[in-house]
């Protein structure tokens, strides 16, 4: 039985709602400029520091930001203190 592998984008975003975040309020789309996945979560995504490690597994290594300037500074001080310690 021949099934359809979901795009990329597909699987991260329901990886981001397993997360406990907003599906309307998450955008995960390819830039082709950037040639990567961009995900753009939204303030009313109902995001927190509590769900980091779970979103920063689910993008892997695409870019993420937050619409909240404070959350974003939170993530990136979060992924910064990983690759300081891996």
């Amino acid at each position: 039985m021949h099934h359809q592998v979901m795009p990329p984008e597909q699987v991260i975003a329901q990886k981001l709602v397993a997360c406990g975040l907003d599906r309307g309020a998450v955008s995960v789309v390819w830039q082709d400029e950037l040639q990567c996945i961009e995900i753009v979560i939204r303030r009313d995504a109902r995001a927190s520091s509590d769900q980091f490690s779970c979103i920063h597994k689910a993008a892997a290594a695409e870019t993420v930001t937050f619409a909240e300037q404070s959350l974003q500074s939170a993530y990136s001080a979060y992924t910064v203190e990983l690759y300081v310690r891996a």
